[in-house]
């Protein structure tokens, strides 16, 4: 709602900081922030807004069975992923309310999708561009999911279980990610 404020007033002539070069990631951003405020309001208990939108988030399959086109639909979900993050992400920023669309259980398939990227990376040929970006991808993931741990953790009192929990959830999601990274590293 804010994105269209601001291309109204954009049009009317008042200056908002709006330009050729700032339109498309602003409208990008609003239209990131609506998904994942819908997918949480459609979330209840048993997190079904997350499995109907996301249904591959919670099926990953083992990096043995990668092929070419599953490691490029893996590298287009940690996209998707990354996209609808940044979305809540930039709610949280602007708004005083959180926005947590995806669970935090949610964490260690993520950390299985980055996975695949990193051990994908070494055994598919380098030929295309999105290989070549797929660790660019990957390595954003694994800040965006930092971030929005941290802050689903910030939004609890620092002594709290669920802060605590929140916490544990997101040095287990490094503690599966940093073996990957060091195995990558030591194969360059």
């Amino acid at each position: 709602f804010h994105t269209l404020g601001k291309i109204k007033s954009y049009c009317k002539g008042m200056t908002v900081g709006l330009n050729e070069d700032t339109l498309g990631g602003t409208l990008k951003s609003g239209i990131a922030q609506y998904v994942a405020l819908e997918m949480m309001r459609g979330n209840s208990r048993d997190n079904r807004a997350a499995a109907r939108c996301l249904p591959w988030l919670y099926s990953t399959a083992s990096s043995l069975q990668q092929g070419p086109r599953e490691f490029l639909d893996c590298v287009g979900h940690i996209r998707l992923l990354s996209w609808l993050l940044l979305g809540s992400l930039s709610h949280t920023a602007l708004h005083a309310s959180t926005c947590t669309p995806v669970p935090q259980e949610a964490s260690c398939h993520i950390a299985d999708h980055i996975q695949i990227i990193m051990a994908g990376f070494a055994e598919q040929p380098k030929a295309s561009v999105l290989h070549m970006s797929s660790l660019f991808h990957a390595f954003v993931l694994c800040q965006l999911w930092t971030v929005y741990l941290e802050q689903s953790a910030a939004s609890n009192i620092p002594a709290s279980e669920a802060h605590s929990t929140t916490m544990g959830i997101l040095f287990d999601f490094w503690g599966k990610v940093t073996p990957c990274v060091l195995q990558l590293v030591s194969h360059s």
